[in-house]
């Protein structure tokens, strides 16, 4: 657990930094949404490119937990790359979702935070395979994550826009 509290701030560190303009903390989740939805398109694609990064860093972070034989944060399929607009997309979601079932507590925390939640929510494993005592390093728990990323793919395909080939 305090793997995953570091690198989901370093995470946030590294998404910050990469920022092309100028913020001194991070929004919540719907003020980032309020942002975007009221900003130019230059600041749209700027946003876009921030949200971007972040899960990128999000990405190496699962990297380095696959390179240590723990399971990662949420395991997309191979073939996904996610656009910026994806990302503010899920992001919307699981903050509709959460002011739904958490009504408040969504617009007290970070949304890269919140983004790591949806994001863990529609690339989750499987528990069979989170719980495997060998996760990355036996060829059968590889094999069952490989069938599941491509099971993923196709269903996750529709929702966001693209084809499944």
């Amino acid at each position: 657990m305090q793997l995953r509290v570091l690198l989901v701030a370093a995470v946030w560190v590294c998404g910050g930094c990469l920022l092309s303009t100028a913020v001194h903390a991070e929004p919540d989740a719907p003020t980032f949404l309020k942002h975007y939805d009221e900003a130019d398109l230059a600041t749209k694609k700027s946003l876009e490119r921030w949200i971007s990064d972040i899960q990128n860093g999000m990405s190496w972070a699962n990297a380095e937990l696959l390179d240590r034989s723990q399971p990662p944060l949420y395991c997309p399929p191979d073939s996904l790359v996610l656009t910026g607009q994806q990302l503010v997309d899920i992001l919307r979601r699981e903050v509709t979702w959460r002011e739904v079932t958490t009504p408040g507590v969504v617009a007290k925390v970070a949304f890269p935070a919140v983004l790591l939640l949806a994001l863990e929510k529609s690339f989750s494993l499987p528990f069979a395979i989170k719980k495997g005592p060998s996760f990355g390093t036996a060829p059968a728990q590889k094999l069952k994550l490989n069938l599941w990323r491509v099971e993923q793919a196709a269903l996750a395909a529709p929702r966001l826009g693209l084809s499944a080939a």
